[in-house]
């Protein structure tokens, strides 16, 4: 049943993805699918706006949610800490940010561009999977509290931990879930 959409028009890409890959991710590969090979959108068809509108509301949730931390992601305690390793990935929260942005600008122009906001809508369906394999992997290996399980979705945000005075906002990763799956509500009802 994952896949549906990409698999019956012919692209098994997502068959065989690699699970950390957005095209492994059911939700991002189908709104990338109805982005990309759509023939084209109506724009017109009625109740677009108020998808439209709804998609643009969980936008501003997580903009929000990100605004918390300010513009430099969670603050760290003392000031010599020493750096930490290099992660190779790359910290999530800069991207979702910019992801959101370009989404908001999209939907509120008066012809938004569809396969751009797939394009965004597709990465925040990633993003959130990504963060919510975070937070399974910080319960897997502590299997303690859920504050640690908040310190991995943190650093995967942000690239760094969490700490004292800085609670990650759990809401973040469902909220992203919700857009992408609003997403692909809204493409599925104006494509063609």
């Amino acid at each position: 049943m994952q896949h549906q959409v990409a698999a019956h028009s012919g692209d098994i890409a997502p068959l065989v993805a690699g699970d950390g890959t957005a095209a492994a991710d059911p939700l991002a590969s189908e709104i990338a699918h109805l982005a990309n090979d759509s023939v084209g959108f109506d724009l017109t068809t009625a109740g677009e706006a108020d998808l439209r509108a709804r998609i643009i509301s969980g936008v501003d949730e997580v903009l929000a949610a990100l605004g918390s931390y300010g513009a430099g992601g969670p603050a760290q305690i003392g000031h010599n800490k020493p750096p930490e390793p290099v992660d190779e990935n790359p910290p999530l929260g800069p991207e979702i940010e910019s992801a959101a942005h370009e989404l908001k600008d999209q939907l509120t122009s008066e012809v938004p561009d569809a396969r751009a906001v797939g394009r965004a809508g597709a990465f925040l369906a990633w993003a959130g999977s990504v963060l919510t394999a975070a937070k399974s992997e910080g319960g897997k290996v502590f299997d303690k509290t859920k504050d640690l399980a908040r310190e991995y979705m943190a650093k995967a945000l942000w690239g760094v931990a969490g700490t004292l005075g800085v609670t990650f906002k759990e809401e973040i990763t469902g909220a992203l879930r919700h857009i992408a799956g609003s997403i692909l509500i809204w493409l599925q009802h104006v494509s063609f």
